[in-house]
């Protein structure tokens, strides 16, 4: 018998992407649940339309507090026993599509399962630069996973370790510009910045100075981002750049305590979930 699949797409103003990532996952969803944290744009009146032709999309809203609280949040409400969460600048291929749905048919042996990625970075596909072997977990039972506590990068937990993987790859459209993914650097640094704080870090001379350089030597020579061109570069400059940015963040933090109150004060009608493993049922 097949694994009913639930699609969860976390969004917010994706007016421009949210349609074709929908579209790509239509033959492989039993439910394609787009969970909305406030967007002001066209995103949710797509949305709206689409479900009223596709009755398996349906919408649930909630501040966005960060990603991993957001996702465990939504995971619950997911109406089947399989769940693959998705970004809306991702896209399920033909081929991949294929792939899932024989695994679903078929018999699962782990719990979860990685998803490889081909990473497009303003309009090209990146193919060293450290994104080579990029595979998140994204295909996993609803009943056994959640994701860690974490502002940023957020990694699904699987306590079983058993963790299978996927051979087609998934579509990710990064950005459109370099204005775009400078944007996204300093957000995700300053996310990162407040986990760094959270774990107790300093940011210190060698942090600051020599961890952005090794960062681009890293990207740039032995990730091989040299071969990806002049993408490459800008790639390996932005990692040190993202280095540097969580750094001087966590320096801003350290000297000036009411910004990171400021940070880390949440709704509370809205608080942060706590991290649980979800209980197994009893067979019945």
């Amino acid at each position: 018998m097949r694994q009913k699949l639930s699609v969860l797409i976390p969004c917010k103003d994706e007016g421009h992407n949210i349609r074709a990532c929908i579209d790509s996952v239509r033959n492989i969803a039993a439910e394609i649940l787009v969970a909305d944290s406030g967007s002001t744009d066209e995103t949710l009146d797509i949305v709206a339309d689409l479900a009223n032709s596709d009755p398996k999309i349906r919408i649930i809203q909630r501040e966005y507090i960060n990603p991993s609280n957001f996702k465990n949040w939504a995971i619950p409400q997911a109406r089947y026993p399989w769940v693959m969460p998705l970004d809306a600048d991702e896209r399920v291929t033909d081929e991949l599509a294929e792939e899932i749905n024989e695994l679903l048919t078929g018999t699962l042996k782990d719990d979860a399962y990685r998803i490889p990625r081909i990473n497009y970075f303003v309009g090209k596909p990146i193919h060293f630069s450290g994104w080579q072997k990029d595979a998140p977990v994204r295909l996993f039972r609803k009943e056994e996973c959640c994701y860690d506590d974490r502002h940023v990068h957020e990694h699904l937990l699987v306590p079983s370790k058993n963790i299978g993987r996927l051979n087609c790859s998934l579509l990710h459209y990064t950005c459109a510009s370099l204005k775009e993914m400078l944007e996204k650097n300093i957000h995700y640094s300053q996310l990162a910045a407040q986990d760094l704080q959270e774990k107790g870090s300093k940011p210190g001379f060698l942090n600051l100075v020599m961890r952005p350089v090794l960062r681009f030597l890293r990207h740039y020579l032995w990730k091989q981002g040299f071969r990806d061109g002049r993408e490459g570069l800008l790639l390996s400059c932005l990692a040190a750049n993202g280095v540097f940015t969580k750094y001087a963040f966590l320096l801003a933090l350290e000297k000036d305590p009411a910004i990171s109150s400021a940070l880390n004060q949440n709704n509370p009608e809205n608080p942060p979930s706590s991290i649980q493993l979800p209980k197994k049922e009893n067979a019945a």
